[in-house]
């Protein structure tokens, strides 16, 4: 069985993201501020906070970032460059994979929400324990089998990927089946985000941080969301483009 390459498959995510940079901006264009606009409502709405609202008031945003990531995924694995290719002699169009993967990553987006409402209510129990709690040994041990199969289903959060593609998602988790797969998606994944994260935490304190107690305008807010959806979409365009070279290389591991 082939392995995931990491350093080959951040390389070519980030070089790919690169080369189809106008492409990428003219597609993300709608995606990029309906997210915005989504956010901005959050906001309003006071539910920051509030997962299962976010899943509801960022519905549009997700079909329309999947659509997006999709897109994107099918020209890295399958050559196919939208609307170009749609319009090419003696092409039949699919619609079937590219909803499945849209269908998918929506649902991805949702199922994390819910988990993390689902989570959140236990943690205060948690922080709150003393040191002379006597340890529950149960509770340690579904802990830790909760861990380690997140670990593992962390190749599930690609799942798009190849739905979009037109691979089934059997043959998809046979072929990176293994603990191993996880640790390199996971480093593949840190790799696509932490430089941005990094670079967009040193921009926003030296451009939108409040100086002197002052609290911040409104304009210095939205400006702050709109970087953030930026941002947010292109990590995760160039973690999709990551994760579709790596998968593509353990999947049919004679293409380059």
């Amino acid at each position: 069985m082939a392995t995931f390459d990491i350093i080959g498959a951040v390389g070519n995510g980030y070089a790919a993201t690169w080369r189809e940079r106008q492409w990428l901006a003219r597609l993300a264009l709608v995606p990029v501020a309906v997210k915005i606009f989504s956010l901005e409502v959050l906001i309003l709405l006071g539910f920051e906070r509030n997962f299962l609202a976010q899943a509801i008031v960022l519905l549009p945003a997700f079909f329309l970032e999947g659509w997006l990531l999709v897109r994107f995924a099918r020209l890295i694995g399958l050559g196919e460059r939208w609307p170009e290719h749609q319009n090419a002699p003696g092409f039949r169009p699919d619609p079937r994979p590219v909803l499945a993967g849209i269908l998918v990553y929506v649902l991805i987006q949702f199922g994390l929400r819910g988990l993390v409402a689902a989570a959140l209510p236990g943690l205060p129990a948690q922080m709150g324990a003393t040191p002379d709690t006597p340890p529950d040994m149960a509770a340690f041990a579904a802990a830790v089998g909760i861990l380690l199969g997140a670990f593992w289903a962390f190749r599930c959060l690609w799942l798009y990927i190849p739905a979009g593609m037109g691979i089934s998602i059997r043959d998809f988790l046979a072929g990176v089946r293994g603990f191993s797969v996880s640790f390199s998606m996971i480093g593949a994944w840190i790799a696509c985000f932490a430089p941005f994260v990094l670079a967009f935490g040193v921009v926003a304190g030296l451009f939108f941080s409040p100086q002197g107690g002052e609290t911040p305008s409104a304009a210095a807010d939205f400006l702050v969301t709109a970087a953030q959806a930026v941002v947010d979409t292109i990590i995760l365009l160039v973690s999709t483009a990551a994760m579709t070279y790596g998968i593509r290389q353990m999947l049919t591991p004679s293409k380059p």
